[in-house]
């Protein structure tokens, strides 16, 4: 059959285990049990089933699932070392969420604040850890738990989904907050040498506009013999590469911020005779 274009459903979840077994059945091979490979034989440890039929338009509803989704957000939430841990089975949804992140009434992540507006009952693990449960038909939007009020359900899902994270490989816990990657000494180096190749690219081009330098408000020390410039008069000084790859005027940033190769690049682009 042809998928139909621009064609979206939102009703059935897919996971990433899916794509396999549905490529296959549109492609009509059928899936070998016998095949030599990491890949195969990880795959016969997995719980992925065809979505082809969903594909097709021919259904929004595929079989249970013979296991349920699982997932592990790994520090999913700036400053919190622990992960949240979610399952999803038939129409329940159940999250684990770390005990110093459920001790927060606002949660922050990726710089936005979101608010804990949920009610109902929450039920607690012996390690402070908080459990949520949701039915999915009757609460898409997950805000009111229902933990305590399907103590069989929770207790079942909560059993399995520590069951399968025990399996997983775990990192140790991180002492501080990972730097940003331009912040590491490697990559800040390398960004400043491609922005200043950049920029002298860009100076050399035929037709193009030189670039502008910016003069630091102040006098100019008095020369030597007495005397010295006439007010408002600005100091004459040769440009240079500031950290953030603009001209400036300031020169001395030039022993402290980039090598003694990047210093005469920067010299015979701009006319200098420092040093």
């Amino acid at each position: 059959g042809r998928i139909a274009a621009a064609r979206v459903d939102s009703r059935t979840v897919q996971s990433s285990l899916d794509w396999l077994p549905t490529v296959l059945e549109l492609a009509q091979v059928p899936l070998r049990t016998d095949a030599s490979g990491d890949s195969w034989d990880a795959y016969g440890r997995v719980q992925g089933q065809s979505m082809a039929s969903v594909w097709l338009g021919k259904t929004h509803r595929v079989a249970e699932r013979n296991h349920p989704l699982t997932w592990k957000v790994h520090r999913s939430f700036q400053s919190y070392d622990d992960n949240v841990l979610s399952i999803l089975e038939g129409h329940w949804k159940l999250h684990i969420i770390p005990a110093k992140l459920a001790a927060k009434n606002n949660w922050e992540h990726n710089g936005m604040n979101i608010p804990a507006q949920l009610s109902g009952g929450r039920a607690k693990l012996g390690n402070g850890d908080l459990v949520e449960l949701y039915n999915m038909k009757r609460d898409a939007a997950e805000q009111r738990s229902v933990a305590t009020e399907y103590q069989d359900v929770t207790t079942r899902l909560v059993n399995y989904v520590l069951a399968w994270n025990s399996t997983l490989p775990h990192r140790p816990p991180r002492k501080k907050q990972w730097p940003h990657h331009e912040e590491l000494p490697e990559v800040a180096e390398a960004s400043k040498e491609r922005r200043l190749e950049e920029n002298v690219s860009v100076a050399a081009r035929p037709g193009s506009r030189p670039l502008k330098s910016k003069a630091s408000a102040g006098w100019a020390a008095p020369k030597q013999g007495g005397g010295s410039k006439a007010p408002n008069q600005k100091a004459k000084r040769q440009p240079t590469y500031s950290m953030s790859g603009k001209l400036r005027a300031d020169s001395s940033c030039w022993e402290s911020a980039y090598s003694p190769e990047a210093q005469a690049r920067m010299r015979a682009t701009t006319g200098s005779t420092k040093g």
